[in-house]
């Protein structure tokens, strides 16, 4: 049920609590394609590994054959589509995702163990330039 929730949400924030192997990161992807149908939209996916981040992007590439969006620029971490909409999945070092500007959709896996002072806060606030 809460996988429902947070797919259909348009809360501006949310909060899942999700067992391994709960199909996270399908319903993830799923969520990040329906932001991709917004043009010139950005979203980011963080994850606590380079490894992680790749089986994001992976997977939202899987689900993209399944759709009418056109990719036409694609690497191991980062999709873009015919309509400006990008996606791109980083692991959570603060090198990696500073200052990503118009982020529409962020979103964290796994944060309980995002890396960074005071837990992780400081990354997100570099990604968002808030």
């Amino acid at each position: 049920m809460n996988l429902i929730f947070g797919f259909s949400t348009r809360e501006t924030e949310v909060a899942l609590r999700v067992g391994r192997q709960e199909s996270k990161t399908s319903v993830l992807a799923e969520r990040v394609i329906e932001e991709l149908h917004i043009p010139e939209s950005l979203t980011i996916c963080i994850a606590p590994a380079e490894r992680q981040a790749k089986i994001i992007a992976r997977e939202i590439g899987r689900q993209l054959q399944r759709t009418e969006l056109v990719i036409t620029r694609s690497t191991l971490i980062e999709l873009e589509m015919s309509n400006g909409a990008r996606v791109v999945a980083l692991p959570s070092t603060s090198d990696t995702i500073r200052s990503y500007p118009s982020v529409s959709l962020l979103i964290i896996d796994e944060c309980a163990f995002l890396q960074g002072d005071g837990g992780g806060e400081n990354l997100i606030a570099g990604v968002c330039q808030c």
